[in-house]
């Protein structure tokens, strides 16, 4: 990667997002020990959730000062006009399926590790707007995995990612999520799409039921 990296950067070429999916992902990954910590209740001393919770948002928050580089740079990404039944009006095409991927699983942790800091008494603002901000973006990334029926191991990536941004998203665009499923993959009815995501997010991110839902509403 490192090889890669200098040989971009050589042929003045910045793909700065193709240095970290793998940080992105292990950071994704510890959202399971996170949430059972924090449900455990447990009497430690040394255990502050609060402290927990900022760790997870820090971890995640470092990955994201290259996001407003990426989002200048149209061999990454590009902001184009949205279809009439898009959930906004405009919307990214990206320049491959794993940048998609990691800009959507990006979003959808900041989302996470923002609701958890409100749910645990932390007061800012800015939390709000950002996971505000972070919502929109989801929404203009989803319309990409509608257009590139995917193929081989491309097809578990796809479903993967519309499950994480199904499990933080508002009921509209949950809806738009379920209808580029069922365009994408088999024609199951809309109920086999919206219970198999949720099972996915879950899994995911070792939440209950609906648990993240409740708090994305905070």
């Amino acid at each position: 990667m490192g090889s890669v990296r200098i040989k971009c950067k050589a042929l003045k070429t910045e793909v700065a997002f193709q240095g970290y999916p793998s940080d992105l992902m292990a950071a994704f990954a510890t959202l399971p020990n996170l949430l059972k910590k924090l449900r455990s209740q447990t009497t430690d001393p040394f255990f502050s959730p609060i402290r927990e919770a900022r760790a997870f948002k820090a971890r995640i928050s470092t990955l994201g000062h290259v996001m407003p580089q990426d989002l200048e740079n149209p061999m990454l990404v590009m902001d184009c006009p949205g279809p009439s039944s898009s959930c906004a009006s405009t919307h990214y095409n990206f320049s491959s399926l794993p940048i998609a991927a990691g800009y959507n699983i990006y979003w959808a942790s900041v989302i996470i590790a923002n609701s958890i800091l409100l749910r645990q008494g932390e007061v800012d603002s800015f939390l709000v707007q950002e996971s505000q901000f972070a919502a929109n973006e989801i929404c203009k990334s989803t319309n990409y995995f509608q257009r590139h029926k995917p193929l081989g191991h491309s097809t578990i990536g796809s479903k993967m990612t519309l499950s994480v941004a199904f499990g933080v998203s508002s009921a509209e665009q949950r809806e738009h999520i379920v209808q580029g499923m069922q365009e994408l993959f088999e024609p199951h009815p809309p109920e086999f799409w919206r219970t198999s995501l949720q099972f996915v997010f879950d899994t995911l991110t070792g939440a209950r039921d609906g648990e993240i839902e409740d708090w994305v509403k905070l």
